[in-house]
């Protein structure tokens, strides 16, 4: 929900940035707090794209209206396709927190983040807009809003401020929906009540077709989300009640349109999440009754009635109602309702995710021995059999571990090949407590061989091997893997490989084999390595790989690209290997101009 616009009676005129203050932001921009950012150095922490589109954005004069709200506190506008407000709080030359109320959500920095702190650092860098805009950063004592707000909120009394938050109200819908939406939990009310103003935001957000846009849908996830934030902490103040009420209204009214909207923001979604998670948390503090009993069927009604059926969210709903279990009666109610598991084919995900929670059930009202008496008769379920091999490898029951890792491999090896390495990790493990070296060696060499291994890093099978294998036996024992890898993964062969002649410090083959599959990656992954035996090599591998991409490529970006090869060639010491490549490109493209434009800066 935005609030951009004041009423149109003059008389009633505020700053917007006022509203905001009384009524909280409305669209709940994520601050991020992940990453602090050095404000001298920030160029070397950010994305190199994200960096000069913010860079164009300064330039191009699109940051205006930077103000200092409050010590180290920055609010600026950035104009480009829309208009976008950008926070900061800078604290002895740290930036701590940023956000902007854009949609960006591919990383931890937006363009419009980035196109502020070369503003706030323009005469540090030497830099000038291409059109010069009002600095109204560095206008002399002018208050900025946040200190006119603070003087308006000294002299306003409590009666006149409710007055006008009572009169925005009611002169503004979406306001009233805003407020009570962010202070509903002042109510003492029922469930409807938070449901009702969930409904009225979902409709301000709604076009008149009821679907929800990209910006739009960002923006209502915000909102519900940054509430449901702070709900997290409304238990701990006596308001258990209404957190349950707020999450349960969240669930029941985001399923309801998560499937008619452009949920790609992930926000949606996000708020559905953190609601449960504030249910699951909730239910797992020691709830009492009533509440216990009322939450206990709300999620057992929200699960039969299929609300969150085709997402992860269905079988969390009723994980948290086997945590409220406590009767007998409860639990025979809770079993029924698994029974629809025979509805399901066996290695289907749902069949295995109602297997692990009627395991929770048994966990949670009977003991250890049942858990593992349902385990046995239901091997099917990877999550069990991996439990009782670890059980088995714990007490050192070798053949059991043995058999039924084996059987795993047997029921997996065609249709399951990530569930097969499981099994064969296990197998290997077992071997290591046992000493067994030429199970070791056979299952070592296995994983080498793989691609990629989720269980260790590919460097711990050759060490392993190499541990194993006497040195003179070691080198032909390389060559053949190496010779294996070619044969079994031609067009995957070079990462192995590569790796293998870094493991064993063999440079020359290494640049050999470089020169069979040049491109700028692999040349670039390479370069630590061999930057200090054969730097003039390494420029011409460069050079022949750039002039081959400019013939095949066109295009600025593709230009830049090459530029930033060239100079890491100028870095490996090549300088006139570089000025004749730049000098050759020139003349072979003279009619490109952005090429040159690009050459000319290198």
């Amino acid at each position: 929900m935005r609030i951009l616009h004041p009423t149109e009676d003059a008389a009633f005129f505020i700053p917007p940035s006022f509203l905001i203050f009384v009524l909280g932001n409305t669209e709940s921009t994520h601050t991020h707090r992940n990453m602090k950012i050095q404000l001298d150095r920030f160029e070397e922490q950010i994305d190199e794209v994200i960096l000069q589109r913010g860079l164009n954005y300064f330039k191009k004069g699109y940051v205006t209206d930077v103000e200092e709200i409050g010590p180290g506190d920055y609010e600026a506008t950035v104009n480009g396709r829309e208009i976008y407000t950008v926070h900061l709080h800078v604290e002895k030359g740290v930036v701590t927190e940023y956000d902007c109320d854009c949609p960006y959500d591919q990383g931890p920095v937006c363009k419009h983040i980035v196109a502020v702190l070369f503003y706030l650092q323009q005469d540090v860098l030497h830099l000038e807009e291409d059109i010069p805009t009002k600095k109204t950063a560095k206008k002399a004592k002018k208050p900025s809003d946040m200190e006119q707000v603070d003087k308006i909120l000294h002299l306003l009394s409590h009666e006149e401020l409710k007055a006008f938050v009572r009169d925005y109200c009611k002169k503004d819908k979406q306001v009233r929906g805003q407020f009570l939406f962010n202070y509903m939990d002042l109510c003492v009310g029922q469930k409807e009540l938070y449901a009702q103003q969930i409904q009225a935001l979902i409709k301000s957000h709604s076009d008149r077709y009821g679907f929800i846009e990209y910006r739009d849908a960002a923006n209502l996830g915000r909102s519900v989300c940054g509430l449901l934030d702070e709900a997290a902490d409304w238990p701990q103040k006596g308001k258990t009640a209404q957190a349950i009420y707020l999450a349960e209204a969240t669930i029941e009214k985001m399923a309801d349109v998560i499937n008619n909207t452009d949920d790609s923001s992930g926000e949606i979604g996000c708020c559905i999440s953190i609601a449960i998670q504030l249910l699951a948390d909730i239910a797992g503090s020691g709830l009492e009754s009533p509440s216990r009993e009322e939450l206990f069927q709300w999620a057992i009604k929200q699960y039969k009635a299929n609300t969150l059926e085709g997402w992860d969210w269905h079988f969390e709903v009723i994980r948290i109602a086997i945590d409220l279990t406590q009767s007998p009666q409860e639990k025979k109610q809770l079993l029924s309702i698994l029974e629809k598991i025979q509805s399901y084919d066996e290695d289907s995900w749902n069949y295995q995710q109602i297997l692990n929670l009627r395991m929770q059930i048994i966990r949670k009202t009977e003991n250890e021995e049942a858990a593992i008496r349902f385990m046995e008769a239901n091997l099917s379920n990877p999550t069990f059999r991996k439990s009782l091999i670890e059980k088995a490898l714990s007490e050192k029951n070798y053949p059991r571990v043995e058999e039924l890792a084996n059987e795993g491999i047997k029921q997996d090896e065609k249709n399951k090949p990530g569930l097969m390495d499981d099994w064969k990790n296990y197998l290997l493990t077992m071997h290591l407590q046992q000493g067994d070296k030429e199970q070791i060696m056979r299952l070592a060499r296995y994983f080498l061989l793989q691609s990629y291994s989720r269980h260790q890093p590919r460097q711990y099978y050759y060490d392993l091997l190499k541990s194993l294998i006497s040195e003179e036996q070691w080198a032909a024992y390389v060559d053949g893997i190496i010779a294996e890898i070619c044969q079994e993964n031609k067009y995957g062969a070079f990462q192995p490989v590569a790796e293998i002649y870094i493991w064993e410090k063999q440079w020359d083959k290494l640049l050999a084999w470089i020169r069979q599959y040049p491109d700028f990656y692999h040349i670039e992954q390479t370069e630590p390595y061999l930057k200090e035996m054969y730097p003039q090599e390494l420029a011409a591998l460069y050079r022949d790989t750039i002039l081959k991409y400019v013939e095949r490529n066109v295009g600025r970006g593709h230009y830049q690209k090459c530029c930033q090869y060239i100079r890491r060639m100028i870095k490996l010491g090549a300088r006139p290997m570089a000025t004749e490549l730049i000098t050759q490109l020139q003349t072979q493209y003279r009619n490109r101009r952005a090429l040159l434009e690009e050459l000319s800066q290198v």
